[in-house]
């Protein structure tokens, strides 16, 4: 044979891995924990509600007011 012949196994071996998409609970489980540790640093606040038109219960848009914050239990 000849020695320009390019053996299977060097070719697997040198191919970049392609990027796999981590499993659905891992992702989750990610976003969940991004979620737990910005309730830290969000701050917590409040709009008043107001009778709307209709007799609906609407959201003052300039009455946003600032609330004493209470961080959810880690268990």
């Amino acid at each position: 044979m000849s020695k320009n012949k390019i053996d299977d196994t060097d070719l697997v071996s040198t191919q970049k891995k392609k990027f796999e998409m981590p499993h659905i609970y891992v992702i989750l489980f990610v976003f969940s924990a991004i979620a737990a540790i910005l309730t830290h640093f969000v701050p917590s606040g409040k709009y008043d509600r107001v009778l709307g038109p209709e007799g609906r219960t609407t959201i003052d848009a300039t009455s946003y007011h600032l609330i004493e914050g209470s961080f959810p239990n880690s268990v």
